[in-house]
């Protein structure tokens, strides 16, 4: 695995220390503690995660502070929608998504094709036989 700061670079674009310390509602020394192998905070990771348009969960892991099968196996339920992520945020994800693709030789049919975790729902919307909101148990 990869250090947590050069997760922040990926997901942030190179952004300095102090962005980064402002986004996590930070000092930015905490931010270079982190580049000396400090831990973050799970509040500071789950505030960049949010701000930075990244799951949650993968934030985490990167973080070191939970294991990958851990972060696999949490779902968030109260998500943020889109509406909620800055536009900036929304464009570097479209970005990453549209570079992968252009390396995929296949196409994307499933979020399994991002290396994300699919839930069984997206199935059902993808194929239009979704009932209703898609969080609430079926009967």
């Amino acid at each position: 695995m990869d250090s947590f700061t050069d997760y922040l670079a990926e997901i942030t674009g190179g952004a300095s220390q102090a962005a980064i310390a402002r986004v996590a509602d930070l000092d930015q020394s905490n931010v270079s503690r982190w580049r000396k192998g400090a831990k973050p905070s799970p509040e500071a990771v789950i505030r960049i995660a949010h701000h930075y348009g990244r799951p949650v969960p993968e934030a985490l892991y990167r973080a070191g502070l939970v294991s990958e099968e851990t972060a696999k196996r949490l779902r968030v339920t109260d998500a943020p929608g889109l509406s909620s992520y800055p536009y900036p945020a929304l464009l570097r994800e479209l970005g990453r998504r549209l570079a992968h693709a252009e390396h995929t030789p296949h196409t994307i049919q499933s979020p399994a094709d991002y290396g994300e975790e699919p839930s069984p729902d997206d199935y059902d919307l993808a194929a239009g036989t979704a009932d209703g909101p898609i969080d609430r148990p079926r009967s």
